[in-house]
């Protein structure tokens, strides 16, 4: 039999052992009576006892801490309070009606095998890009058929939006503006694309060139000495038939003078001798 002492969470605790069971065996056969007789009162006894709750000392034992819950919790109706508490709980409960639930939290992942998940980071990077303007949705094609697209009577009816149902993105529009303002040709342009591609084509030629140059001095060093001894023959050619030239231009240029002289000289002797002429020839 178990006695309720109270709502505290108690210990059932053996309150008849096995030595007093026998000592009222023994005091049935004194007073006259059978065991038959003692059979009920011979049955265990057990008694709820509240459980000893630790001392808040120097001395207290460690425990999990539970035993300081009891006063916290001690309004707390469960299935182990005094049956007028359960009963008035039960009485007083109004179930809910038209109860809204939320549910909140992040949705587990499916699992998915290493091609579906490969197509749905795609998906998923795609869907990215074309909310970021950066990709366009192609569109619909069918085998054998015409792609076509629905549009709303409304959208078509503005003037804005009509014949321009499809749009660009705000990227493409931008480098879409700017071909069209490169796009304009004039003269002025033209040769300022020749001048500068002129301009390259001489520094291609010139780095070739030094590129050969350097090549040609790393693999043949023993004829450096040879071509600046062929460079110093040149120039000095070059200076000895320039300074001939010079003489020769000299020298014209003097008998050119001698020869004009030498005609004035003559001519002088030649009108000298007509006017001797005239005079003697002259009537006294």
């Amino acid at each position: 039999m178990v006695k309720e002492t109270g709502s505290i969470p108690t210990t059932p605790v053996l309150t008849n052992p096995a030595g007093d069971v026998e000592g009222r065996d023994s005091a049935s056969r004194t007073d006259g009576t059978g065991p038959d007789v003692q059979k009920e009162e011979s049955q265990t006894v057990f008694q709820r006892t509240p459980t000893p709750r630790p001392q808040t000392s120097e001395t207290q034992s460690p425990d999990s801490g539970v035993h300081e819950l009891y006063d916290e919790y001690a309004d707390v109706v469960t299935e182990f309070s005094a049956p007028e508490k359960v009963r008035a709980v039960e009485l007083e409960f109004k179930p809910l009606v038209d109860i809204e639930l939320v549910v909140q939290g992040k949705q587990c992942p499916r699992r998915m095998s290493g091609k579906d998940r490969e197509r749905h980071e795609q998906e998923a990077i795609l869907n990215k890009l074309r909310k970021e303007g950066l990709v366009l949705r192609p569109e619909s094609k069918a085998s054998g058929g015409v792609a076509f697209e629905l549009v709303s009577a409304e959208t078509e009816e503005k003037p804005s939006t009509k014949g321009a149902t499809r749009k660009l993105p705000p990227l493409l529009q931008k480098k879409k503006r700017k071909n069209k303002e490169h796009s304009r040709v004039t003269k002025e342009s033209i040769l300022d694309k020749l001048e500068k591609a002129e301009d390259r084509r001489k520094k291609q030629v010139e780095e070739k060139v030094r590129k050969a140059k350097a090549f040609l001095e790393e693999a043949c060093p023993s004829r450096k000495p040879v071509e600046e001894a062929n460079i110093t023959h040149v120039v000095k050619m070059a200076s000895k038939i320039e300074s001939r030239d010079k003489r020769l231009e000299d020298m014209v240029r003097k008998l050119k003078a001698k020869e004009e002289h030498a005609e004035r000289v003559r001519r002088r002797k030649l009108l000298r001798q007509a006017t001797i002429q005239d005079s003697t020839e002259a009537p006294i």
